[in-house]
């Protein structure tokens, strides 16, 4: 398979074709971007929703585009199409050591300190393993073999990991189970966003946190990059949030939006956003 970025593989791609996101507007209402390619259009909705209106089935996600394969094309492509920008990137990696980095397991920790914790998107279950005692760790993967990995490690831990499309699984999940909910690096990825979220908040506790982690479409990075920008991923990354369309969508799911400062600056490639489940909200629903 060659890279998936490229739009073409040694044999064609499963995909399915989607309505915005966000309001469900067809594709033709939108506006057709030159950020995509033929294989993959991007458009930008009426709404104000970029996205890719096709999308791999979850099959081929699980296999053929499964992260440890295409994580690794990406990379080839990025040094092959753009050799000076990434080796400079490279050796001036200390700059990311300027600040201190936004952490998961931290985040999580400093919001609950007992209950369960699901990592949608948990690869081997790396993140998980680190959250302090008391918290029990779950994950989902959608890979077949990070999947059995985190299932193994998270055990030890009084927890496993669901292998499976994030979708499908969530609605086999209790509802209010969740003390907390993590989604680094995947809602971006996520062909049905909109109901992940209405999943995560029904299987969220009153009072409980989802952290989103998410490449930030409105970086000032990506209107000077252009295409070459670290956030386009083909047809990798499916959703493009604004801080605006990420509290709409979220808001529109019965979330209330928490945004601490240096969450989302412009200057970043990517944003954070703490989403709450309050316990009035929760009783209404």
């Amino acid at each position: 398979m060659t890279n998936p970025s490229e739009g073409t593989t040694a044999a064609p791609l499963e995909v399915h074709s989607r309505n915005c996101p966000s309001c469900n507007a067809p594709p033709e209402a939108g506006r057709l971007l030159s950020y995509g390619s033929s294989a993959w259009p991007m458009r930008q909705c009426v709404c104000g929703f970029t996205y890719l209106d096709k999308a791999p089935v979850y099959a081929e996600l699980s296999s053929n585009l499964a992260w440890e394969k295409s994580f690794k094309q990406e990379s080839e492509r990025r040094l092959r199409e753009h050799r000076v920008s990434q080796k400079l990137s490279k050796s001036t990696r200390w700059r990311v050591r300027l600040f201190k980095r936004l952490n998961m397991p931290e985040l999580i920790a400093s919001s609950c300190s007992s209950g369960d914790v699901l990592d949608i998107g948990c690869a081997t279950g790396g993140h998980l393993m680190k959250l302090p005692d008391g918290l029990r760790p779950f994950g989902i993967e959608i890979s077949q073999a990070l999947g059995e990995a985190a299932a193994a490690a998270l055990a030890q831990r009084g927890g496993t990991a669901y292998i499976g499309p994030a979708l499908d699984t969530m609605k086999k999940l209790e509802t209010n189970r969740f003390s907390a909910i993590a989604m680094r690096s995947y809602l971006e990825h996520e062909a049905h966003p909109g109901p992940v979220l209405d999943e995560a908040f029904r299987i969220l506790a009153p009072g409980g946190i989802v952290f989103v982690k998410v490449p930030n479409y409105n970086s000032v990075n990506r209107y000077i990059r252009g295409r070459a920008w670290c956030g386009f991923r083909l047809p990798d990354h499916l959703n493009y949030f604004t801080p605006a369309t990420l509290t709409q969508m979220a808001t529109s799911k019965g979330f209330a939006i928490e945004k601490p400062f240096m969450w989302c600056l412009p200057t970043s490639d990517n944003m954070w956003v703490r989403m709450v489940k309050k316990p009035d909200t929760a009783a209404a629903a």
